[in-house]
């Protein structure tokens, strides 16, 4: 496959009112060409076109003009020969996209938004992991060079984000994509090699202290006197019930509808896909009575997900204030 990239003005052949023509550099990819604006524009009288000199002494800013254009050439060059390295294909599109990209992005923040225009294939829990890291390293340092990228910088990030709260294995979690991003950057041509290359974060893996139900805790939840004119509060108690009951996250109830319950020999079974990493599972309802009866009385709804919603009234009135962190002693007294 060849390969070239030549410096040219007025590729038309047209004259204009101004007198001056646009640079292009025309990209030929096995005979299949572009061609390049460099933004610069040129009369054709300071127009030499000979290689390395492609304007004329004569023009007042030759050297300048030459060294934009030889960059220009070189940054064409040098992500061919990169692509090559890593055993990717060096396709017509990808040189002229990385041309264009690398022209405006200055800096690793506007890198990694343009990074992730192009993210596709991940699940949603994954795409919610990447914006949520953007927004971290935004709310960090809104513009960072590239040449910021090393040790002393991660382990700095790694801190800051300690300090608002985040535990030694949710930080490394959202190292992850900013290791991928930083591997993408090396094979676009931004950086020279892998800035995580022998890093350490220089923080623990530690995990978030965990608190379980017990069964007394939901027993008192069970017979809760709750408010008369709050039968809202009843959905939500009842909602909340059927996740433990059949062993369910409440993330996957509220999407749930009754074509996610079959019916069987045995009794109801919920086919459906994990809101977390869209994974798909199965729930035999039928092995757990008090799960049956809930479902059973939510026929009169339309879909599951809806009723669902009632869950949040149950959190915001006080009641269980903390269930989202699965403790429940909270005003049950």
């Amino acid at each position: 496959m060849g390969y070239s990239y030549t410096p040219l003005i007025n590729k038309k052949n047209r004259d204009n009112k101004t007198g001056k023509h646009s640079i292009f550099i025309r990209v030929t990819v096995d005979r299949e060409s572009k061609y390049l604006n460099t933004g610069e524009k040129i009369e054709e009288k300071y127009w030499a076109g000979k290689e390395g000199r492609w304007t004329k002494d004569s023009h007042p800013f030759a050297f300048q003009l030459n060294t934009l254009i030889r960059k220009k050439v070189y940054l064409l060059e040098e992500f061919e020969y990169k692509q090559k390295m890593f055993g990717n294909g060096v396709s017509l599109k990808s040189l002229c996209d990385h041309f264009y990209k690398k022209a405006y992005a200055n800096v690793f923040n506007e890198y990694v938004d343009e990074f992730m225009k192009t993210v596709k294939g991940k699940s949603l829990n994954t795409l919610k992991k990447y914006r949520t890291f953007v927004s971290y390293l935004n709310e960090y340092n809104s513009k960072i060079n590239f040449s910021q990228l090393n040790e002393q910088f991660f382990q700095s990030f790694a801190t800051w984000l300690q300090e608002k709260g985040l535990v030694g294995v949710t930080v490394y979690k959202y190292f992850d994509p900013f290791k991928v991003m930083c591997t993408q950057a090396v094979k676009d041509g931004y950086i020279q090699k892998d800035p995580f290359l022998n890093v350490s974060l220089g923080i623990k893996r530690t995990k978030g202290k965990r608190v379980y139900l017990e069964i007394e805790d939901i027993t008192r939840l069970k017979i809760k006197k709750l408010p008369i004119d709050r039968p809202d509060l009843e959905d939500a108690r009842k909602l909340w019930l059927f996740c433990f009951y059949a062993s369910f996250y409440y993330s996957d109830l509220k999407s749930l509808t009754w074509a996610n319950v079959k019916h069987t020999d045995m009794g109801f079974v919920i086919v459906a896909s994990r809101f977390k990493n869209e994974n798909d599972f199965i729930v035999p309802v039928h092995r757990f009575k008090h799960a049956t009866q809930i479902l059973n009385e939510q026929k009169d709804y339309v879909g599951l997900g809806c009723v669902a919603r009632e869950f949040v009234n149950l959190i915001d009135e006080g009641f269980l204030i903390q269930i989202n962190e699965f403790r429940i002693t909270v005003k049950l007294n």
